[in-house]
């Protein structure tokens, strides 16, 4: 029979990277060996749902803890945070610039606030659009800015998911896809915009790739240049009165309609 105390520091590291990180800290009281594991831990996980206490006493842990962070490379980082009370952006920030100085490879971020109307609006630090490393970036929530820099380069970001969240101006997410230039895999969600007037998509690309857009009654002109998924669009524009359609490829034609 084999001991804990028998597993080598890299075993016990890989096991408890499946424990959210609190509660991997926690472990530190066992015994010498454990004492500083956590903080050699590739993947981080810090969500509300796992507390019990106050949220400002969990903040405060992930303020004083995520500093102290060893590896070399964090293969993940997750933060989640749903309930009413929300972290400062500021905080969010800081937490994540930590995360792309250690190499950061996937990020997730889910930051809602459910009562009310969104109050404290996260806008991700400038470095992340930098992060050379970083492969995975998802961010979900009604109370992230999606404000893309002029400087902007991720040349290993194979999967990007965006999902209602708010944008800065209409070019941040144009200026964000064409700085991708190994992008596989992308999920798009926009928020519902029922009084929108004017549509345009254009997307050459082969990647894989989905997206939801809500129907808009009121849309009077729409412009799509598409090569994969043109169904779904023209199922949220049924009601336009002016559309210019382009199906790219060597014999099909624009037709306006």
């Amino acid at each position: 029979m084999v001991r804990i105390s028998d597993l080598s520091d890299d075993l016990l590291i890989k096991v408890l990277s499946f424990l959210p990180t609190k509660v991997v800290v926690s472990t530190s009281i066992l015994s010498k060996q454990w004492e500083f594991l956590w903080m050699w831990l590739p993947k981080l996980k810090y969500c509300d749902y796992d507390i019990t206490g106050p949220l400002s006493s969990y903040r405060d842990f992930i303020d004083q803890k995520l500093p102290l962070h060893r590896s070399p490379v964090i293969e993940s980082l997750i933060l989640s945070f749903r309930q009413n009370t929300l972290p400062h952006p500021e905080r969010f920030k800081q937490w994540v610039e930590i995360a792309v100085f250690r190499f950061l490879r996937e990020l997730t971020v889910d930051y809602y606030c459910f009562l009310g109307e969104p109050r404290d609006v996260l806008s991700l630090p400038s470095s992340l659009y930098t992060c050379n490393s970083l492969m995975t970036l998802k961010l979900q929530g009604n109370n992230i800015l999606v404000d893309v820099p002029q400087v902007v380069c991720l040349p290993s970001l194979k999967t990007l998911k965006l999902q209602r969240v708010a944008y800065s101006n209409e070019d941040s997410l144009r200026l964000l896809l064409s700085h991708c230039p190994v992008l596989e895999d992308l999920l798009i969600v926009r928020a519902v915009t029922p009084s929108l007037k004017y549509f345009k998509i254009v997307d050459h690309s082969l990647l894989k790739y989905s997206y939801l857009i809500e129907p808009m009654p009121e849309l009077e002109e729409a412009d799509i240049e598409v090569i994969k998924g043109i169904e779904k669009v023209l199922k949220s524009v049924t009601s336009v009165r002016r559309l210019t359609l382009r199906a790219s490829g060597a014999k099909q034609e624009k037709v306006t309609c």
